[in-house]
């Protein structure tokens, strides 16, 4: 079997249809620059052969298969290989009446896979076993070396080498069809330990169980009926019971509250005495206050006294010595007249100093007015360039610009927008979870509005609270996904033309009603299942836009969500409900008998992811906006800075020019002039105020000299007129004191009086707070009392009403049956009369009966029959694992005798190909054939530690000497190698395609090879080209010798 024809259309490269025909049965070659589509060839063999892993294709995904990946209108590739089927030898197995076999792969858009053999849809695994019955299995491929793929043959491991024998001899597939068979007995074993289990478990259990039902019913029965007269004995004491209650706590909560009176009188006499307690204070503080003030006002008084008083005695005593002070008088008037003499000098110095510096002066101003001219005009100039610094001042502190928030506002967009773009990401990885949630389409017409699709069920969906979100999941099902539209026409259009990429189903508004259960049902089933915390109706538990209520009632409407699994039990199979449960864990109980459920949810909840992915949707909206904010303020004081800085050179620049301006002008003779002429100014003004001041000296200096004269000279009458008043002043100051210390004395003993009235006050106050304080805490005792009094009397009341209740529901109930028991005995003749008839039944009962003993012996029978087939299938099961040890024998024999022959092929072709060298395949260390083999390589008799120490082409030719090796022992069909000549030199080239031509005529090779020596000796030549955009091939046949 060889390839005779290959056709391409839309695969990668080729986006046309190209067929190449004419293929060699032997040698085949293709060539063609880089780029060109070579490779894509090898590729496409490939591709049809069924290879999963796409990496050998150089793709990551089928739709990286498509040309342009699907972006150039070409939305599909196929590939077409016609075989010629002749030689029978080699035909797949199945296959042997025909002489063509075309396989055809083809990949869509969106993934969708399709396999034909001859024209028929086929399975990828009937595709898989008719290759892999000639040896080309494309998964495990020993005939497709590939570029790099020599390198990687050097580097498998012993197990890879091993599996490439197992391969060429034939029992890889064996083995895949091998754990495939005991995958399936492990299956059918499960199966088998879980009849066995029904059966002892199940089957055996309810027989005995039914047995005893009987007697249980009977016993059931008479339990009722002693439970009825119980429940009647229970009802009336407990009804007696809680009268007596309610009058215990009635007398209670009476003597609860007189006891609570009583204490809130006496809170409030405490009240009272408590503020006329705070009045007394309040008075007596105030009194305190008043006499504190005075306290204070009379010892200040006192002290003045003493202060006045030691001062008359100081005075007294200096008096007293005015004798002495004499003396002193005349040394003071001494040195007054030195003083008076010193300051005369200095003012003639000073007025010398003033003359010589006003003259000065008057000589520098003439020369200073003869060039002021020219420093007017500089003056002007400086004048006018500070106007211009000071407007630019001005106006760079009018700008509002402020670098720190220019800073600030920087790091915040930035900040910003890695927020943003960190929302972003996990909402695009969220919403690529939930695609299955997002509808799809293309316009169907130019002008549709678009609001007439309102979107997925899910996506318009609120739900109240999370925890419901697995049991409004499995409520809904496949509905969560089906979108909701306006009308049946837009549903319409959208199906005929509006591209969709999936199956969808539609939900028109104006078309779907669904039911949802009623109210009073709802409340039914509430009472039955403990209160609406427990069930609710689906519908109640999610939020949408009124408009498209119908379908949320067609989806939610039919369904109560339990609490758990037993509500759910009680609710649906009540005759009174019969609707359909969901638990919050995802159980369903259906009024039919089926409960499903059990199983988590793979992925987890789509509603609570869809729930995260609006609330991102709504941060994402938020960060956006505040990001937008910040950069449209952030752009504004850009503009700002660009302007402020701008300024400030120019501002920075000018005030410059100024300051060396000025420096300038500050060097010039008039500047110098000037200078100085302020300086003498200053001089002069200094020494006027100096004679001022040595005049004025001077004066107080004489005055003070001749006062001290007339001192001196009245000395003795000045000293007794100074006693006398310092007499006068002394008795007076001792009187004043006396006074003010015995009014200090006398309110001091007041202030103490008050300052005990105070505190003993404030002992009764504090007294009658603790006491207040032990009243209300008494009080609030009570008042818990009273509550707890009052909750058991609403308690006890409720009792009564449920006891009045069930006392009138008893006399109902007894009225009924005494009109029962009327009716009974009206019919007690009538059932006297039936008695035939019922004997007749009797007998049908009994005929009944014997029926379904016989079915009973039937399903016995039937019973021992699985049985006897049950051992039939151990028994096969057996054979059939003792059928796999024989043939893991033969399968050892076949590996044994295959590493036998390719290891003489390997060493004979390795030493064609390299003379003086010798190669073999031996096992590892301690191991055997069976576990795998390594590449052992030796040069004139010494064999190397490992392939490491060869060079690049030498190991190339290792790898396809055992390549060779592999198909001298039984060869595929069909050989592909890409470039594996890259690493040797021509001569080795030449060598190996001069071998190939001459010694493998029994398959079929297509080589891709850049050099010469190699594609000039195929029978058949294909040439590559890129033209517009797209590969085409041109073939070319060598002349055979």
């Amino acid at each position: 079997m060889y390839i005779k024809s290959i056709v391409l259309d839309g695969f990668k490269s080729y986006g046309n249809r190209v067929e190449i025909t004419g293929f060699d049965p032997e040698f085949n070659a293709i060539t063609g620059l880089n780029g060109t589509g070579k490779s894509n060839i090898l590729d496409s063999i490939c591709f049809v052969l069924g290879i999963t892993n796409l990496s050998n294709v150089r793709a990551g995904s089928l739709q990286e298969l498509i040309y342009k990946h699907g972006q150039a209108g070409i939305t599909k590739a196929t590939v077409s290989i016609t075989f010629d089927n002749r030689d029978k030898r080699q035909c797949p197995i199945g296959y042997e009446n025909h002489d063509e076999i075309t396989v055809t792969r083809q990949v869509v858009m969106g993934g969708k896979n399709k396999y034909l053999i001859n024209g028929i849809n086929v399975q990828n695994k009937r595709v898989s076993d008719l290759f892999c019955s000639v040896q080309l299995n494309v998964n495990n491929p020993h005939f497709l070396i590939m570029q790099g793929r020599i390198t990687k043959v050097l580097n498998m491991k012993p197990p890879e080498i091993l599996s490439m024998v197992e391969e060429a001899a034939g029992t890889r597939m064996y083995e895949a069809k091998k754990q495939a068979a005991q995958k399936t007995i492990e299956k059918k074993d499960a199966k088998l330990r879980e009849l066995n289990d029904i059966i002892r478990e199940d089957i055996a259990p309810k027989l005995q169980k039914l047995q005893d039902e009987r007697s249980q019913f009977q016993e059931y029965q008479k339990v009722v009926r002693e439970l009825e007269n119980l429940t009647r004995l229970d009802v009336a004491w407990r009804y007696v019971t809680a009268e007596n209650n309610t009058k215990e706590a009635e007398q209670k909560v009476t003597e609860v509250q007189d006891d609570i009176k009583s204490k809130q009188e006496k809170i409030k006499d405490n009240e009272k005495q408590a503020k006329e307690y705070d009045k007394q204070v309040a008075d007596m503080n105030r009194k305190l206050d008043e006499v504190s003030s005075t306290f204070e006002t009379l010892r200040t008084a006192s002290e003045s006294s003493k202060a006045a008083l030691n001062e008359a005695q100081q005075k007294f005593l200096a008096v007293s010595g005015l004798e002495g002070a004499s003396d002193s008088l005349r040394g003071q008037l001494i040195a007054a007249k030195q003083e008076a003499s010193e300051a005369s000098t200095r003012i003639s110095q000073r007025m010398m100093e003033k003359k010589h510096a006003e003259e000065r002066l008057h000589a520098l101003e003439k020369e200073f007015k003869s060039s002021s001219a020219q420093y007017q005009r500089d003056q002007d100039a400086i004048g006018k360039q500070q106007a211009q610094v000071d407007q630019l001042k001005a106006e760079l502190s009018r700008t509002s610009y402020s670098a720190q928030r220019h800073r600030e506002l920087t790091d915040s967009v930035r900040a910003q927008h890695g927020a943003a773009r960190t929302k972003r990401d996990a909402l695009d990885r969220l919403a690529a979870k939930l695609q299955r949630c997002h509808f799809n389409y293309t316009p169907p017409q130019p002008d549709f509005d678009s609001r007439r699709v309102e979107g997925t069920i899910s996506r318009l969906i609120d739900v109240c609270d999370p925890m419901y979100c697995t049991a409004l999941e499995t409520a809904a099902g496949g509905k969560l996904y089906n979108v909701v539209v306006d009308t049946d026409v837009t549903s319409k259009l959208l199906l005929q033309r509006g591209n969709l990429q999936t199956r969808t189903t539609i939900v028109p508004l104006n078309k779907i009603s669904g039911h949802v259960i009623d109210p009073e049902t709802v409340r039914i089933a509430q009472e039955i299942g403990g209160g609406p915390d427990n069930v609710q109706l689906a519908l109640n538990l999610v939020s949408f836009p009124a408009r498209v209520r119908p379908a949320m009632a067609w989806a939610f409407g039919s369904t109560l969500v339990c609490r758990d699994l037993s509500v759910a039990r009680r609710v649906t199979f009540d005759p009174r409900v019969r609707r359909r449960s969901v638990t919050l864990d995802g159980d369903v109980v259906d009024p039919a008998g089926t409960l499903s459920g059990g199983a988590s949810i793979k992925g987890g909840s789509v509603l609570l992811q869809l729930q995260e992915l609006k609330q991102l949707e709504q941060e994402l909206k938020v960060a956006e906006q505040q990001l937008m904010q910040s950069t449209t303020e952030l752009n504004s004081i850009q503009q700002m800075a660009e302007k402020y800085t701008s300024m400030q050179q120019r501002f920075e620049t000018m005030s410059h020019e100024l300051e060396v301006v000025k420096a300038r002008l500050a060097t010039t003779t008039h500047a110098q002039l000037h200078a100085e002429i302020e300086g003498l100014r200053t001089q002069v003004s200094e020494l006027s105020a100096a004679v001022q001041r040595d005049r004025a000296a001077q004066r107080d200096t004489a005055a003070r000299a001749t006062d001290l004269e007339h001192k001196v000279n009245d000395i003795k009458g000045h000293r007794e007129r100074e006693f006398k008043k310092a007499e006068e002043n002394l008795k007076k100051a001792k009187k004043e004191a006396e006074q003010h210390h015995n009014e200090w004395k006398q309110r001091e003993q007041e202030f103490e009086t008050l300052q005990l009235e105070v505190r003993e006050l404030q002992n009764a106050v504090t007294t009658s707070e603790q006491q207040l304080q032990e009243l209300n805490d008494g009080t609030q005792a009570l008042q818990q009392a009273l509550d707890e009094a009052k909750e058991e009397h609403s308690k006890a009341t409720n009792e009564v009403k449920q006891m009045q209740q069930r006392i009138k529901q008893q006399k109902t109930d007894i009225a009924s049956r005494n009109s029962d028991i009327a009716r009974l005995i009206a019919k007690k003749e009538q059932l006297f009369k039936s008695n035939a008839e019922l004997e007749l039944k009797i007998k049908e009962l009994d005929y009944k009966i014997k029926e379904l003993q016989t079915e009973a012996t039937e399903c016995e029978d039937r019973y021992q029959d699985v049985m006897r087939k049950k051992k039939i299938v151990e028994a096969d099961r057996a054979k059939l694992v003792q059928v796999m040890a024989e043939l893991d024998e033969k399968k050892k024999k076949t590996l044994v005798t295959a590493c036998e022959q390719v290891n003489r092929d390997f060493g004979s072709i390795f030493s064609t190909l390299l003379p003086g060298a010798q190669a073999r395949l031996t096992p590892p260390h301690g191991l055997t054939v069976l576990d795998g083999l390594e590449v052992k390589v030796g040069f004139n008799g010494s064999w190397k530690e490992s392939l490491g120490e060869l060079s690049g082409g030498q190991r190339s030719l290792v790898a396809l000497a055992l390549v060779l090796a592999l198909l001298l022992f039984k060869p595929a069909p069909l050989y592909i190698l890409d470039e594996v000549d890259a690493a040797l030199d021509l001569s080795h080239t030449q060598n190996i395609g001069h071998m190939l031509k001459e010694h493998f005529t029994h398959s079929q090779f297509i080589i891709v090879s850049l050099k010469d020596g190699m594609f000039n000796n195929a029978n058949v030549l294909f040439r590559t080209r890129f033209v517009d955009g797209m590969s085409s091939v041109q073939r070319t046949v060598s002349a055979r010798p």
